[in-house]
């Protein structure tokens, strides 16, 4: 029986979260991006109240999720982010885990609000049938925002419900 736990991410985690990223697609703009990203955070170079959390099978890093707060200073409104499973981890139920630990979270930080945005490219079509089935609804398309063809898709769910 595979033994899965959820904990707040670490520095030595980073090679692990980008592995996750690299499971998908090993040269990608996810995977330099959150690279880029993710080295920042560990030396606490972004936003200070951005949370991450990894989820763990058999002390193995699987699954990385985080949210931070908006950028306007919108009071109780966050924004998912970096939220990705292993390619050979996908379909297990982890994803939902991890969403379901970061939603609780949230709800003791009294969010009413949560944003997450994605891309119209077929590749994220999955992220964006989960995104649904957990009730998030799409409120913008930002046409062409990535490149020709590839639009930027902003979706909000109600933590109020």
């Amino acid at each position: 029986m595979e033994r899965f736990e959820i904990r707040k991410t670490k520095r030595e985690d980073l090679k692990d979260i980008i592995k996750i990223f690299k499971s998908w697609k090993p040269q990608d703009w996810d995977t330099e991006n959150a690279h880029e990203y993710f080295k920042d955070f560990f030396r606490n170079k972004s936003c200070p109240h951005d949370q991450f959390f990894v989820g763990i099978i058999d002390n193995k890093i699987v699954s990385v999720i985080g949210y931070c707060p908006d950028r306007l200073n919108e009071i109780g409104v966050y924004w998912l982010g970096w939220f990705y499973t292993h390619k050979d981890y996908n379909h297990r139920g982890i994803g939902k885990s991890m969403f379901d630990f970061v939603i609780s979270e949230l709800k003791v930080k009294k969010a009413c609000r949560l944003f997450v945005n994605t891309s119209s490219d077929e590749f994220y079509k999955p992220a964006m049938n989960f995104y649904q089935k957990m009730g998030f609804k799409k409120i913008n398309v930002d046409e062409d925002f990535y490149e020709e063809g590839e639009d930027k898709i902003i979706m909000s769910k109600n933590l109020d419900e």
